[in-house]
């Protein structure tokens, strides 16, 4: 099917398409004089820094992914509490148009996550997504330390219950997890970029390490 549009002002253009599509394109200036300058040009140009590929987004994570914080909310809650309100994923939401879902509570671990229906739960009731983010590692490596983190050796790709239960183990078992539910979402893995101890960066060094093996 060929589509052909007129934009009387400036525009920003995006193109998709399913996997089995070949899709062509140009783009044409109204000055005709720049006619023959197509849009393939603007790949020199700095990237689009505004554009997201994906309609829904799930969120795994801690209290950083909960908008945690001190500050009192309007119904009288005080002390340290999430408010996904003001997570960064809702932030994402407001902005570009995209489902944002939480699966994250505070003081979550990789452990926890399978028994906190704010996490599992809530994963477990929601459709598949196009896209996920896992953003777990803090809890891990301050509350249950080096003895937790294990090793490669922990994870059983494709047979992930078979995991040692361990960080490797763990998070390996979430990104099972999403695949079972959503066999061709995109899967983005968060490090810890406050890694200022030796053992931060160790667990760090988990995440690729895992991101390696799938």
């Amino acid at each position: 099917t060929d589509y052909q549009y007129l934009a009387t002002d400036n525009i920003d253009v995006v193109i998709c398409s399913n996997r089995s599509a070949n899709v062509k394109y140009s783009v044409y200036s109204s000055d005709v004089s720049s006619n023959t300058t197509r849009i393939d040009l603007l790949e020199k140009k700095e990237k689009q820094k505004d554009v997201f590929c994906f309609t829904s987004l799930g969120v795994i994570g801690d209290s950083l992914a909960s908008g945690a914080s001190n500050i009192p909310l309007m119904d009288g809650t005080t002390g340290a509490h999430d408010a996904k309100e003001y997570s960064w994923g809702k932030y994402i939401e407001k902005e570009h148009g995209v489902a944002v879902s939480l699966y994250s509570e505070g003081g979550t671990s990789t452990r926890s996550w399978f028994t906190k229906n704010a996490c599992i739960g809530v994963f477990n009731s929601d459709s598949p997504l196009d896209c996920y983010c896992i953003g777990l590692g803090v809890n891990d490596e301050y509350s249950l330390g080096e003895s937790y983190l294990g090793s490669i050796n922990d994870v059983h790709v494709g047979s992930e219950s078979n995991n040692a239960d361990t960080y490797y183990g763990n998070y390996s078992k979430i990104i099972a997890t999403i695949k079972a539910k959503s066999q061709y979402a995109k899967i983005f893995c968060l490090t810890n970029p406050r890694a200022n101890t030796a053992l931060k960066e160790e667990f760090n060094q988990a995440v690729r390490d895992i991101c390696e093996l799938y």
